[in-house]
């Protein structure tokens, strides 16, 4: 089981990584799951009470989940015996206290939670593993770094906006949420709100992101190793 915290000024999210054995899906026999589950505090919500609570709970466990159903993740190493049993990852969230910009935060919590979770787990690591080998090292690539990172920005006015509080999200009329890669290439994006953007906007908000979640990928990444350093 890996167990990480986030606090970041006001939102404080605690994930924890684990695997059980459990049956897979009627889909895809010889596979594994990954199952994501989030709890959210009423108190880390605009409205603080319980509907809005799970209002936003369904919101990012729909979109999380999504957004890990990428297809150069191999689930089949974690298959016991087909059609009957096999490894399930669980992610579980628990969100404390939010200050805004929960999803970005909630995707960031949980890609820290399991790289630190393959340091310890050959298993879990054989799913973030490439099986074709690489034409230049002739070796494994590990795709680690690969999982999902979302970046939201808003649009206030004529200005985009990044980490939203709690507040400058209600002033935003209309939101981008991309996936970005530790390249800055975009996975996935989806747009909500009550007012639609025009192209032009969307592509300057999709690169404003595609330079942060460039960055924060690159420093989640320092960060992590800096702290197996010191543990060591």
């Amino acid at each position: 089981m890996q167990l990480v915290q986030l606090v970041f000024g006001e939102t404080f999210i605690v994930c924890c990584v684990k695997m059980e054995v459990g049956k897979p899906s009627l889909t895809n026999t010889s596979e594994g799951r990954i199952e994501i589950n989030v709890e959210c505090y009423p108190t880390a919500t605009h409205r603080c009470n319980e509907k809005a609570a799970s209002e936003l709970e369904e919101r990012l466990k729909t979109t999380l989940q999504s957004a890990y159903q990428l297809k150069f993740i191999d689930l089949s190493p974690l298959c016991i015996q087909r059609g009957r049993q096999c490894w399930v990852i669980y992610i579980d969230l628990l969100i404390l206290e939010g200050a805004g910009n929960l999803l970005d935060a909630s995707s960031l919590v949980v890609k820290a939670a399991l790289l630190n979770a393959t340091q310890s787990n050959s298993l879990l690591l054989s799913v973030f593993q490439n099986n074709s080998e690489s034409l230049e090292a002739g070796v494994q690539q590990f795709h680690g770094d690969m999982l999902p990172l979302f970046i939201t920005v808003h649009k206030i006015g004529k200005a985009y906006l990044i980490d939203a509080s709690k507040e400058e999200e209600a002033c935003s009329l209309s939101r981008l949420s991309l996936v970005i890669y530790p390249d800055g290439s975009i996975g996935s994006l989806e747009q909500d709100g009550c007012c639609s953007c025009q192209l032009e906007s969307i592509v300057e908000m999709s690169q404003l992101a595609s330079i942060v979640g460039k960055k924060l990928n690159h420093a989640l990444v320092k960060t992590l190793e800096l702290e197996r350093q010191l543990r060591s």
